[in-house]
């Protein structure tokens, strides 16, 4: 089991970390980082310096509360393996929590659609790419977009840090099927969603307000029969104090 001097860090990289052990070897191997290569600093036999590499997926900032798994692979010798959490803050372990009940959708609990861990990407900075999964497909995220303010609205600003209140948004993507169902089929998932959403406050365990606002389609892609539409479900995340209670050092909430 690799040692870390630094077990957690900022998800923008570039973080210094020295790993120590045994068994390296005297030539550079490798190091990997949730199988993102880390910027080898220095090698030797016992001690490994590295910068970490930015938690990013599609080119967009990831933030998920999930530690992750470093994988030392010497030039010539087997692998050796350690743990690392890029910090995240309080709102987005909150996230997290949605993010669970989101996947928790089924047409056996008597929702519209099933919707499981690998139809929704990790917590991101943006919204959801095509995965290869199953549809629906979708994100959690925290909004630039302040949807209360029409006076601003589509310009790109962050929310929250001075009210308490973080904007999100859970958007997931679909494909429509017959042009005489897309109302009721963008309606159902939006209901799941907001559904899910529901659930997710009455469990939450942070003591914390999580209030679904406003549910909306989004445009599709093209106007015919096997299109594919969006479903945006607003929701606003609220807490009494300013917080940054990162999982490191990081002091105040």
């Amino acid at each position: 089991m690799l040692s870390l001097s630094i077990s957690n860090g900022t998800p923008f990289g570039g973080q210094t970390v020295t790993i120590t052990g045994s068994g390296f070897g005297a030539s550079a191997g490798g190091v990997t980082f949730e199988s993102r290569a880390a910027d080898v600093v220095s090698w030797s036999a016992g001690s490994v310096v590295v910068k970490t590499p930015r938690r990013s997926t599609g080119g967009r900032l990831t933030i998920d509360p999930t530690p992750v798994a470093v994988v030392l692979t010497p030039a010539v010798g087997a692998p050796d393996s350690g743990a690392y959490t890029y910090n995240c803050t309080r709102w987005d372990r909150i996230l997290a929590h949605v993010r669970t009940y989101l996947a928790q959708i089924h047409v056996d609990r008597g929702d519209y659609f099933t919707i499981g861990e690998s139809q929704i990407l990790g917590l991101k900075m943006g919204g959801p790419d095509d995965t290869g999964a199953p549809m629906p497909q979708g994100a959690v995220y925290r909004s630039m977009i302040d949807y209360t303010d029409t006076a601003t609205a589509g310009l790109d600003k962050p929310h929250g840090f001075a009210t308490g209140t973080m904007k999100c948004v859970a958007q997931f993507v679909c494909d429509l099927g017959d042009l005489a169902d897309w109302d009721f089929t963008l309606g159902a998932l939006g209901a799941d969603v907001w559904r899910a959403l529901r659930f997710a406050r009455q469990a939450d365990p942070y003591g914390i307000d999580i209030r679904p606002v406003r549910v909306y389609p989004g445009p599709a892609e093209g106007k015919e029969d096997g299109a594919r539409g969006s479903v945006s479900v607003e929701f606003d995340i609220e807490l009494k104090h300013i917080t940054t209670n990162m999982n490191s050092n990081t002091q105040g909430e």
